[in-house]
């Protein structure tokens, strides 16, 4: 399969590592710029692998979890409240409560996101 015709990060990185097998070969025959294109496959291999891993984290926290999960100890979560809005709320005390107010939520709610982290500033 060709380059071109690989349509998935895992098809891609396969065919990148299939193409820097050959660095053993290349630096036996003192090949230097084969060598660095094997280098550079192996390269963007792990780099693809590696966003890979990132995006498929990221798609994971962001789908709605039941509430059962989440966490009790005080930390701020995400979680919809209806008519396409949301609260920040911890547990405490017994029961989910709003960050600004602390105030009890009427309903328990079902679901609930991680908060993201903020942005860092330069």
């Amino acid at each position: 399969m060709s380059a071109a015709a690989a349509s998935t990060p895992a098809e891609i990185v396969a065919n990148l590592r299939h193409e820097a097998r050959f660095v053993d070969v290349a630096t036996a025959m003192n090949d230097e710029v084969t060598v660095e294109y094997a280098r550079m496959c192996t390269g963007a291999a792990d780099c693809i692998e590696a966003l890979t891993a990132e995006r498929d984290a990221l798609k994971a926290a962001a789908e709605w979890m039941p509430i059962a999960s989440a966490p009790t100890d005080g930390t701020y979560i995400l979680v919809p409240v209806g008519h396409g809005l949301c609260n920040v709320v911890s547990w405490f005390d017994g029961a989910w409560r709003e960050m600004t107010n602390a105030l009890r939520l009427r309903n328990t709610p079902r679901f609930w996101l991680p908060l993201p982290k903020p942005p860092v500033t330069p």
